[in-house]
């Protein structure tokens, strides 16, 4: 049996993953936290936008690897690569846009921190629409599929106990 930062103990393996990930999660919280004299908010991510964030987590090689490798996805593209479209379809989703002509304008407003994303140029309504009726829905989905196999481990899983995988 042993006894972990949060105080739980495990004996089984059947609670060991789950107890492992809260004692790791209370380690991360130790290990970033700041003492000080005052109740001030945690620094870990100061700096860090949101959407900075979410970008992290996308493997950038694997995702132009899945983008050359969907047949039509690169076809005719000139500038706007599947990676450039998919990093500004998500500036869109996490800016809650439902236009094109807002997410143009939106992008037009962030000129200055497009770079930081690895985006050299404002992309046009037109060529977004262009985009998203050129490329294949299979390469969003391969992504997705990607991100999901990834992940899969961290993602909360909300099924009965007693469900198995199948």
């Amino acid at each position: 049996m042993k006894i972990l930062l949060s105080g739980k103990s495990f004996s089984d393996d059947k609670n060991k993953a789950e107890t492992l990930l809260q004692d790791f999660s209370l380690f991360c919280y130790f290990a970033c936290w700041k003492k000080t004299s005052n109740m001030s908010k945690s620094t870990y991510f100061t700096g860090q936008p949101v959407y900075s964030q979410v970008i992290k987590l996308l493997d950038k090689a694997k995702i132009q690897q899945i983008s050359l490798e969907t047949l039509g996805s690169e076809r005719y593209v000139k500038r706007l690569t599947g990676w450039k479209h998919l990093i500004i379809m998500l500036f869109g989703v996490l800016k809650h846009f439902d236009s094109l002509r807002e997410l143009e304008i939106g992008m037009k407003a962030e000129t200055m921190k497009l770079s930081h994303l690895g985006l050299d140029y404002v992309v046009r309504r037109s060529t977004l629409a262009e985009a998203n009726r050129r490329r294949p829905q299979e390469f969003f989905a391969k992504v997705y599929a990607s991100l999901l196999e990834r992940y899969t481990p961290f993602l909360a899983d909300s099924r009965s106990v007693g469900y198995q995988k199948a």
